[in-house]
């Protein structure tokens, strides 16, 4: 299946996390607007069979740090260490300059030495106004609520990576979808500026990233994407996190009630040792109560790596 790295570059602040189920669902929307509804069910029929593997957008040129168990602590360590330990433990990224190595022969502790914090957007916590729905105006006291934003600074970019169907791979249409949800604006408040992008650029070849490393060890695959797990992954290593979808605004337009069902989905970072070449993953059916056609993307956008002895 061809893989695809989108870089994208940030024109403003956002509200909404990019993960990968809501970047799908944005390109879904994208997809319908350019060809009709018919033609989006004709694609959505497809997924289970002909996954679309989509990660979430991380900072550019870096990747979440794997899941790995964490190398143990010498005994006796001073407090002062344990709390440099203990910082060491949450740094969650790494860098893809230094991945390109430790892929061939990854360890816990070269992961913590490798892990880094790359500039990442600022976060504004923002009051509004909660509206009384019987007068139509807003409480004399209290009523206030808060939701955060994210302030990037000039110029910062994200990177997006897709893994399509061999009939499907069209990098003219991909780079046209991405656009198509950059210009409408992603996530909340999209319709007040937010989550606006532009495609700085496209990477086709990355067989450094997605085949194999020539190495001997251990098998590992590591997930980019927030998805759920099927028992073709064993051994996994993961930490969760809660996912409450909404439609967008064409089906609530139609009288759709907008929340779907909520979803706990594995974080990418997520590790474990494939049964078979995949997919990982799987298209999560009935998570709507009106529109049973409704799904939601759970495939994996996953990695190969090696680990030299027994890690997990």
């Amino acid at each position: 299946m061809p893989a695809y790295r989108l870089r994208l570059e940030l024109k403003g602040p956002f509200g909404t996390p990019f993960n990968s189920g809501t970047l799908f669902g944005h390109l879904c929307w994208a997809y319908r607007r350019r060809f009709g509804e018919p033609a989006l069910e004709q694609w959505l029929e497809k997924l289970p069979q002909a996954p679309f593997a989509i990660s979430d957008a991380f900072p550019a040129d870096h990747l979440p740090r794997p899941a790995l168990r964490p190398p143990p602590l010498p005994e006796n360590l001073p407090a002062k260490e344990l709390e440099k330990a203990k910082d060491r433990s949450k740094l969650a990224w790494i860098p893809l300059s230094r991945w390109r190595e430790l892929r061939r022969d990854t360890t816990a502790e070269a992961l913590q030495n490798a892990a880094a914090t790359p500039a990442l957007a600022k976060r504004a916590r923002l009051a509004h106004n909660t509206i009384d729905r019987r007068s139509g105006h807003t409480p004399e006291t209290a009523g206030l609520w808060f939701a955060d934003e994210f302030w990037p600074e000039a110029g910062t970019k994200l990177d997006v990576y897709v893994d399509v169907p061999a009939d499907q791979a069209d990098e003219a249409l991909l780079r046209d979808l991405f656009e198509d949800v950059g210009r409408e604006g992603f996530g909340r408040d999209a319709n007040l500026g937010r989550g606006q992008f532009v495609v700085a650029e496209i990477e086709r070849d990355l067989r450094w990233l997605t085949e194999r490393p020539n190495a001997a060890g251990t098998l590992w695959r590591m997930s980019l994407s927030h998805g759920v797990l099927t028992p073709n992954m064993q051994r996994p290593r993961y930490k969760l996190a809660g996912h409450f979808g909404k439609l967008g605004s064409a089906a609530m337009g139609a009288g759709v009630r907008p929340w779907k069902r909520p979803l706990l989905l594995t974080r990418p970072g997520m590790v474990f040792q494939p049964q078979d070449e995949g997919p990982f993953g799987r298209w999560i059916r009935s998570v709507h109560q009106d529109r049973a056609e409704i799904g939601h993307n759970g495939f994996h956008f996953t990695i190969p790596f090696i680990v030299a002895g027994r890690a997990g």
